[in-house]
């Protein structure tokens, strides 16, 4: 979210090529994972720039290792805790190779990415006429090896270490996977977010879909910006934990009815705002603010919590503010009221950080009552038949939304997931695939034997599919599809999904 003023300097020396990026691997990501957890811990920790914490990349391992040793010191260790940090904590990482005195004797930031591209004006040049762009995109193709190396083994290290999960902000890189791998050999970056597990273990990332003017090629002004590539709402993952679905929108994205309806209609429960907001933290900013993950956490959007963390401090000549927040679905009510520092309170939030422009870690205990959990997730599935070997009843419960169920050509088919043992369930989510079923009921079991329909509809038009009931004691949950939208079609949907809450 930088501005960069145009470069009076044209580079005339001849081109030379260069070796690029490794080839593409398997990615590192981890198949969803069975939420066993109903407590859990939200962190979001307000970072204050400090130039000199990207001296080296044993400089940035180090401050992550006093952050987060001041996080659990406020954890409870019974208790699995996801803890976020803010937009762009990678971003002055393009200096971590030897060069950060060019940020720390630069006026300006602007002034700074100038004087790392005249000092590599070879390689830079070289990218530049290799991948046809300009030169600031040329320079974070060519500073993206060094930088995903520092920004993943530091991440990856702290996450294991404090046996936590940890969205890890956000970085203007190439796309790599979790080892490091070039995903794509193009002239692409991203402002990608990584989520590390308490393994250490890249689970997956996700790429801002709506960048700022300042994020792109050039401002509403002609000034030069970071030239960053959107990603596609299509992208859009939602990541499984013990504890609930994580879902990520990086800042602007969170303000964004696309993303968030993209992200809600996938299954995220827990949305994850990582922000950077180059602005004063005025009145007027904190108004606008509540456009953001406040009101995405409201109905209809079906997502349950948000995770703000701020990036505040001086970076050179840019000035960030704003006060990071942990909060609840407003619709639901947390039964405590309060707001950003210059407005009157409402409820939605559970902890605000006190100040816009200093250090803090905000910590928030969900507790075991107020959790959504997916119980069906990965349970044993069955259907009274199916469309073809690939198209299998489990496929609607592996946390996937590119597999699916799909039954025969016929009416009057079900499908039906055993939870394990018995447990109290409130409602059912149903994505469904075209061939949804414009008459159906669910129904639930103890024993598999006698079965209570809670719910039931003739008007049925696909999509997806919420229905709450009064809380009910439940082992088996059946979809009974008793007419087709076409007789053209089967029956179809992508994921099942069985809540307490």
């Amino acid at each position: 979210m930088m501005r960069i003023r145009k470069f009076a300097s044209i580079f005339l020396i001849a081109v030379m090529v260069l070796t690029l990026f490794a080839e593409i691997s398997n990615s590192e990501t981890v198949k969803a994972e069975e939420p066993s957890f109903q407590s859990f811990q939200l962190v979001a920790v307000q970072w204050k720039w400090d130039v000199n914490d990207y001296a080296s990349p044993t400089a940035f391992k180090n401050k992550l290792h006093s952050v987060m040793q001041d996080v659990v010191a406020q954890l409870d260790p019974n208790l699995p805790a996801l803890v976020c940090f803010p937009e762009f904590i990678g971003l002055p990482l393009l200096f971590v190779d030897g060069d950060v005195d060019l940020l720390q004797n630069a006026s300006t930031f602007a002034d700074a990415i100038e004087a790392l591209i005249l000092r590599r004006w070879a390689s830079v040049l070289a990218f530049m006429t290799w991948y046809g762009v300009g030169p600031v995109r040329a320079l974070f193709l060519e500073r993206s090896g060094a930088m995903q190396q520092a920004y993943l083994d530091a991440f990856k290290e702290v996450a294991a270490t404090y046996n936590v999960y940890i969205v890890g902000g956000s970085i203007a890189m190439r796309e790599v996977d979790g080892s490091g791998n070039l995903i794509k050999d193009d002239n692409t970056c991203y402002n990608l977010s990584y989520f590390f597990g308490p393994d250490g273990k890249v689970l997956g990332w996700q790429k801002k879909v709506h960048l700022t003017p300042m994020e792109q090629y050039k401002d509403e002004k002609g000034n030069y910006g970071l030239d960053l590539n959107p990603g596609t709402l299509e992208e859009l993952k939602v990541f499984s934990t013990p504890f609930g679905e994580v879902s990520i929108a990086i800042c602007y994205d969170a303000f964004f009815q696309d993303v968030i309806q993209t992200l809600a209609a996938r299954g995220g429960g827990i949305l994850v705002q990582p922000s950077a907001n180059p602005k004063e933290w005025d009145t007027w900013q904190q108004e606008d603010w509540l456009n953001g993950c406040w009101q995405a956490t409201r109905e209809p959007n079906g997502l349950n919590w948000f995770v703000n963390p701020m990036m505040v401090g001086l970076l050179k000549d840019i000035t960030f503010e704003g006060q990071s927040s942990i909060g609840v679905n407003a619709s639901v009510g947390s039964g405590t009221q309060m707001n950003y520092m210059d407005l009157e309170p409402i409820e939605g939030f559970l902890a605000i950080a006190e100040t816009k422009d200093q250090p803090e870690i905000v910590v928030q205990t969900i507790t075991t009552d107020q959790a959504r959990i997916n119980y069906a997730l990965n349970k044993p599935a069955t259907a009274s038949g199916n469309q073809n070997s690939e198209l299998t009843p489990e496929k609607a419960v592996d946390g996937a939304f590119y597999s699916r169920w799909a039954s025969r050509k016929q009416d009057n088919e079900w499908w039906k997931v055993d939870l394990g043992s018995v447990v109290k369930v409130k409602g059912v989510t149903i994505w469904w695939e075209r061939a949804y079923a414009k008459t159906y009921s669910i129904q639930v079991s103890t024993d598999d034997v006698n079965y209570t329909t809670v719910y039931s509809t003739t008007s049925g038009d696909g999509g997806v599919d919420t229905i709450w009931f009064e809380p009910v004691n439940a082992r088996y949950i059946k979809v009974l599809c008793i007419q087709r939208v076409s007789s053209w079609y089967p029956f179809s949907f992508w994921e099942a999904k069985v809540y307490n809450n």
